[in-house]
C-alpha cells in the first residue's frame, strides 16, 4: 500500500508541476500586461 501511494503521489505531482507552472506564466504575464497597459 505505501509503495502503491508514493508512485501515485509521484504521478500527480508530474501531471500537477506543468499545471502549476503554466498558472505562474499565465498569471505573471497578465500582471506584466496590465502594468505595461496602465502606465
Amino acid at each position: 500500500m505505501r509503495g502503491t501511494s508514493t508512485a501515485f503521489f509521484m504521478l500527480a505531482l508530474s501531471v500537477l508541476d506543468p499545471l502549476v507552472l503554466l498558472t505562474k506564466n499565465l498569471v505573471y504575464f497578465s500582471t506584466f500586461a496590465a502594468a505595461h497597459a496602465a502606465s
